[in-house]
């Protein structure tokens, strides 16, 4: 049994392989590494899309691509790129400004178009929604923005 388990152990486990058909990506295809590996796992998008994470066939995250919103709150012109969404569903990807408000946005998933108290200055710093709430907590930028 012990020879067994050492032989066991040697063998290399592959958990998923990256689909390649019907992904217009140049190059080489990869995705995952090991113990053994010269480069650094990598998951990126070229073109200027969000990338969004699903676990059980249900939206999970969103990270933002380059992204200017148009409006959020009165407010115009709104930086939002690198922000991440994280939330049980995609509803607040449903509502004005269709995307996270700050750097790290923790959504409830009910009633997440909460976005009266944003001010400009909220970027670097966590923001809060759901049951008709808004909260954040973080950095205040100033007029350097």
């Amino acid at each position: 049994m012990a020879l067994g388990g050492l032989l066991w152990m040697s063998t290399s486990i592959q958990a998923q392989n990256w689909l390649t058909s019907g992904n217009p990506v140049s190059g080489a295809f990869y995705l995952g590494a090991n113990g053994s590996s010269t480069v650094p796992l990598l998951l990126k998008t070229v073109a200027n899309q969000p990338i969004d994470l699903w676990t059980g066939n249900t939206f999970r995250m969103r990270l933002n691509q380059r992204i200017t919103y148009p409006t959020l709150n009165g407010f115009s012109g709104i930086p939002a790129d690198g922000f991440a969404l994280i939330s049980p569903t995609s509803n607040v990807l449903s509502n004005v400004p269709y995307g996270p408000f700050s750097r790290l946005h923790l959504a409830d998933g009910t009633l997440d178009g909460e976005y009266f108290g944003y001010r400009p200055w909220q970027r670097n710093g966590i923001t809060f929604t759901g049951n008709d709430d808004q909260g954040y907590i973080g950095e205040k930028y100033g007029s350097r923005m």
